[in-house]
Formats: structure tokens, C-alpha cells, sequence
């Protein structure tokens, strides 16, 4: 299972804060969350003809159904992608 720093969870524990007290939407803490939980590099053309791409892979241990079931939860919540589509749907 993947350790979750002290740095990480205050920076969850901040936003969460944040979206409670002004009524505002999660996504910044699933956004916080999903950091948590993956790497994120940038991976560069190395003829420089292509825009550098991010690239987010899960740490070491990363549950990977867990990071789509946030990566969708915070698609729902901010009302974007196609989690957010289907679930506006049904």
C-alpha cells in the first residue's frame, strides 16, 4: 500500500477545508488526493517538433482502480470528461 506523507495529507486536509467552508466544489481536493497517489513527468520529443506531453503514472503500490475512481469523482464534481457526461446522463 502506498504511504501517504504527512506534507500530503495536510495539503488534502487544507483544501478539503477550503471547499467545506465556501461551498465551493471538491476538485481541487481529489486533484490533492490524486497527487498524493501518482508521478506525474514530462515526457519530451527529443527533435523538439512535438509539444511535451505529462505523463501520470501510479507510485509504487497505487491501488490504479482507486485513482479512476477519483480521477472520475473529481470529473463528476467539476462537471467535466466523460464520468461527468455519463452521470448528468443517467
Amino acid at each position: 500500500m502506498t504511504q501517504i506523507l504527512t506534507a500530503d495529507l495536510n495539503n488534502i486536509l487544507s483544501k478539503a477545508t477550503a471547499a467545506a467552508t465556501s461551498g465551493s466544489n471538491w476538485t481541487s481536493v481529489y486533484q490533492a488526493v490524486l497527487d498524493a497517489l501518482t508521478n506525474t513527468t514530462t515526457v519530451y520529443d527529443p527533435d523538439g517538433m512535438l509539444v511535451p506531453l505529462p505523463v501520470t503514472k501510479p507510485k509504487d503500490n497505487a491501488d490504479s482502480a482507486a485513482i479512476t475512481w477519483i480521477t472520475g469523482a473529481m470529473g463528476v464534481n467539476g462537471n467535466t470528461g466523460v464520468f461527468a457526461n455519463y452521470t448528468i446522463r443517467f
